[in-house]
Parts: C-alpha cells; structure tokens; sequence
C-alpha cells in the first residue's frame, strides 16, 4: 500500500499513478477465489500488510497488538485488511514455518502456532460486521449476497473459527461502506423535497396559465374578427380584452405572494444549509452533500423566472422583490460551491483523518466501523470502490452547474442594467461619490482634474459610447426582447434543475428520508396559503380580492396645497353603474 505522508502536509504521495496502479492490482486481492497459501509466497500481497496506530504521523505496531483491540481493528483499512488475514496467514505458518516470506510476517507480528488468538480475531470481525449491518437497514439492502452474515463470515470447525477474509472484504466494502452516509432528515426528508418540487410547479403552472389565457385571448379575438363586424364586433373584443387583463391581474398579485413566500423559504433554508454545512465538511456525507446543493438549487430557477415573469406582467420592476431574490440568490450560490465535491476534499480529509461516529453496537466498541473505508485506503482514493454507493449524481452535477450559470445571468442583468442605471438609484451613488471625496486624502480639485482626464481619454470614450449603444438595446422600457429571453432561459434553468432532481431521486436509493416530522409538514405547507390566495383572486378579481390592504376611505392628496379630496368625486351616473374609482389598467401582457 501507498504509504502516508503527514496529514498536516495536506498532501498525498507524489507518484499517484504508480499508486493508483498498484490499488488496481492489489484489489484482486479481495477476490473470493484469492487462496493464503498461493498469496503468502507473493511480495506483491506481503507488502500491502501493515499495522499501525493513529497519530501525527501514523506509528508501525505489531499486528499482534494492533489486532487484539477493536478499536485499532476498525481505525484504518490497512488495520481492517492485514487482521482479517491474520487467522488465515497464522493456519499457513502453522503448516509451513519455513516459508520465505516468514521473517517478513514475523516483523510485521503475524506468528504461527497461535490458535486461539486467531480464532478470536475471526470472532471480533466477524460478531462486528455482522451486528452492524444487521442494526442498519442501509447495509441490509445493499448487502445483496448476505456477505455480511455470520455464516458467511466465518468458518467454524469444532470451537476454532477463521475469517472467510473475501466475504469480510466484500460485506465491508458493498454494505457498511454503503452505509456510511445516512440521509439526515432535516436535509432529504420528504417534506423538504415535496415542497421544492411543488415551488418548481407553480414557478412552471404561472408560465404555462399566462400562455393558455393569452393563446385564448388571441383565438377569441380572431374568431370574433371573423364572425363579427361594427359596433357588436367592438364590444365583443372589449369584453374579451376585459376578461384577459382580470385573469392576467390575478396572476399578477399571485405571483408577487407566491415570489415573497419562496424567497422567505428559500433563504432560511440556505441559512439553514449553512449551518449544518459545516460538519460535513470534516466527514464523507456523500448522500447529504448532494442533497444540499439540490436544496441550493431552489435559490436559482424558479426565482428568476419568477422574479422575470412578474416584471412582464407588471411592466415594472420591484426593487423590494429584486433585493429579496438577490439575498437567496446569494445565500443558495455559497451553499452551493462550499457544498462542491471538488472543493470540500472530503477524499483528502477522510484520507488522512476520519473518527468513527458512535453507534449503540457493543460488539463494535460502540462505534461504527467506517474508518477502513477510507483512511489509507487507496480504493476510495482513486474511486476504486463505489464510493457513491446508490447515488446516481454525474449528470445532475453537470446540469446544476448549467443552472446556476443561467440564474446568474439573469441576476447579473436585473441588477446592473436595471437596477444600477435606475434613476431611484442615482442619488445613492451621488452621496456615496461625496462621501469618497470628502473622506479620502486627495482634494476636490483633484477629483475634477482626474474626472477631466478620464473623460477626455479617447478609449474610455469609445468605450463609453459602446456601453450606451449597448444599454439602449438592452433596455427593458424600449425592447421586450431582452425580457423575453430571460423568461426563455429562466424556463429553461427550471425545467433542467426539475428533471435533474427527479433524475436524482428515481436512480438513486435510500436518498429520501420518509420520516414526516413537524418541521417537514410545515415546509410542505407553505405553499397553501399562496395557492388559496390565486384561487381566491381568480374568483372575485383583483381588485376586490386586494382592497384588504387599502385604507378606507381612499383619498388623493394635492402636493402643491396638501390638501386631500375624497377619490371617488360625486357625479351624474346611469342607474346601476359603478362609480367606483377604477386602478389604471395596463395594456394586456403578452407571452
């Protein structure tokens, strides 16, 4: 085996290849058709034994120390490896003490003629494995060829027992190896992943309802172009136009509710990410790694489209909604890159260091045996073994990375070319200029010599006509294009990041927790209010369904006197006609 450099060097050995060649080539060693008395003669298999105990700098014990103490057993794979051999390689001395390789067993504390200390170690390895895969439901599932029983496990002949070392391999490597990465379900429950799945639908259900009204809007207008003519023809198009601009003003005040509520949520949950991040830095937690950055992923998509889609129906902007969705946006991109795999060096971390979690298991010293899954195993290094065991991820990481590059874009766009260049804006900027000039060491007079050079420069002129030639195409008040294509890109960004989670989720086993706790029944139920507050401005109109939040009654102040008239004027109107001041409508919103 690849020997061990410092943990505090935070390096590994610098001939990667040559290890990962001879990882390869001592993996046939776990093979149930290996046979100690063809292996015992091979110095390739000789010098992947060793023994050691946990340091600074890993220390060489005999292995008749090391593999009489549970605790030592389990520390490391080389531990794991070298005493599952050790019944069978003591029965081989026993039967040839004159065998080449002895001295080199013998430095190494492998003895022969020591009956009752193998068949103890057989016994510890075995009870071990055995009651930890049975008190795990995980390793039961993945331990599809019973590696992990007792019978299997050990062979017994009268009151001696020897390690079957290929089945001990193989129920370490397939089942408690697989299950050392148990789904928390604060992270994966069901509850949490219903209620990302349902705020990607309605995300999705307000674009595809805002086609369905515009495309019935447009056929009933045709039809009535068709079949009608003069005054009938007028009021059947007006009528029409009424109906859509109601529908399109529910959809309008849904949405602004449904974007305040996923931004809500999905900033405390990457709070929330953030702080439980941090201990799966240290460990393997391959399972709820994945699953925060899916949950990260809930700050992106659905809130540009969201953000995008209200824009277009408003014919406005919100800085309220932007400064929210920026905020998530933030939080989701910090847990989504420290949540990274390449960038948490898990691989290195458990390499070098990796302290077994407790558990209530007796016969395992009350401590799970995952240690040999990775600390100097070269295996788990190079990816040998499954590492993700029943995680299907590849191609889901690709499509997140593509999602989170859309939702930036995005991002980047309402913030600068609409919010930055925003006339509401520009007095912020100013006083924040003068607070520069008055707090820095250079005079006001040198600021104005500096701000004279700088624009009598030829480049930075060019340079300033490019960026206005650029700004004026890319003006949402002049042009829907750029609006558009958001709305396209963002719908895009959602339907990727959909089908990657269920992709996740459909290929991969034991990734949900189905435990349904209260916090679960709360996150899923924090979109009822904002699906009852459509439905409800659906049937009684916009209007009637938000005048709630309007104080009664209205009235119109007069900047220049101050003084304030009642809205509604009194007037001369025709039996049974509402007179009640209407809201300013906008031309109907098309997609």
């Amino acid at each position: 085996m690849a020997t061990l450099v410092s943990p505090y060097l935070g390096v590994f050995p610098t001939n990667t290849a040559t290890d990962r060649h001879n990882a390869i080539v001592d993996l046939t060693f776990l093979s149930p058709n290996s046979d100690v008395s063809r292996l015992i003669d091979n110095s390739t298999f000789t010098n992947t034994l060793g023994c050691s105990i946990a340091s600074i700098v890993p220390q060489d014990t005999p292995c008749i120390e090391t593999c009489g103490n549970i605790t030592d057993i389990f520390s490391s794979w080389t531990n794991f490896y070298t005493c599952s051999w050790y019944p069978a390689l003591s029965e081989a001395l026993n039967e040839n003490p004159n065998i080449s390789t002895a001295p080199l067993l013998g430095d190494l504390g492998i003895y022969g003629h020591d009956e009752d200390f193998s068949s103890n170690i057989s016994s510890v390895i075995a009870t071990c494995l055995a009651d930890y895969c049975q008190s795990s439901s995980q390793c039961q599932a993945l331990d599809s060829k019973s590696a992990c029983s007792l019978t299997n496990l050990v062979y017994t002949s009268g009151s001696s027992r020897t390690l079957n070392q290929s089945s001990a391999a193989a129920c370490l490597r397939y089942g408690v190896c697989g299950a050392t990465d148990d789904v928390n379900p604060d992270i994966g429950g069901l509850g949490v992943i219903l209620s990302i799945l349902i705020q990607y639908t309605i995300s999705l259900f307000g674009i595809l309802i805002h086609a369905a009204y515009y495309a019935s809007y447009k056929i009933t207008q045709n039809r009535n172009r068709r079949d009608l003519g003069g005054v009938t023809l007028a009021a059947a198009l007006a009528r029409a136009e009424k109906k859509l601009k109601r529908h399109l003003e529910a959809l309008t005040s849904g949405l602004v509710e449904f974007q305040k509520s996923q931004c809500f949520f999905a900033a405390t949950l990457q709070v929330a990410a953030l702080i439980v991040l941090t201990p799966y830095l240290q460990q393997v937690q391959e399972k709820n790694q994945i699953l925060l950055r899916l949950t990260a992923a809930n700050s992106f998509a659905p809130i540009m489209l969201t953000l995008t889609h209200i824009e277009i129906l408003a014919g406005r902007n919100s800085n309220y909604l932007l400064i929210l969705a920026s905020i998530c946006f933030i939080l989701g991109t910090a847990v989504y890159w420290n949540a990274a795999p390449q960038l948490t060096g898990h691989s290195i971390n458990a390499y070098e260091e990796y302290k077994n979690p407790a558990v209530p298991i007796m016969s395992c010293g009350n401590r799970a045996p995952f240690a040999p899954c990775f600390v100097r195993n070269d295996f788990f290094r190079f990816g040998l073994w499954p590492q993700f065991l029943g995680v299907s991820y590849a191609s889901a990481e690709k499509t997140g990375l593509a999602v989170w590059i859309m939702s930036f874009l995005i991002w980047i766009y309402r913030v600068v070319y609409v919010t930055a260049a925003s006339n509401a804006f520009s007095p912020l900027f100013q006083k924040f200029y003068r607070g520069w000039v008055i707090t820095s060491k250079i005079p006001e007079s040198k600021h104005l010599q500096l701000s004279l050079r700088w624009r009598r420069n030829s480049t930075v002129q060019k340079l300033g006509r490019w960026c206005i030639e650029i700004s004026s195409r890319i003006n949402p008040r002049g042009k829907h294009f750029w609006n558009y294509l958001q709305l396209i890109l963002g719908t895009a960004a959602l339907l990727l990041q959909f089908t990657s989670i269920i992709e996740v989720l459909a290929f991969s086993s034991n990734m949900i927790n189905t435990q349904m706790s209260f916090g679960q029944i709360i996150a899923l139920g924090i979109w009822i209010p904002v699906i009852l507050e459509y439905a409800y401005l659906e049937i009684n109109g916009a209007e009637e369904g938000t005048e709630y939040r309007l104080k009664s009654p209205l009235v119109v102040t007069d900047p220049s006197t101050g003084l304030k008239n009642p809205a509604q004027q009194p007037c001369t109107s025709l039996p049974g006609q509402n007179t009640r001041v209407l809201k300013t409508m906008q031309q109907p919103a098309t997609i």
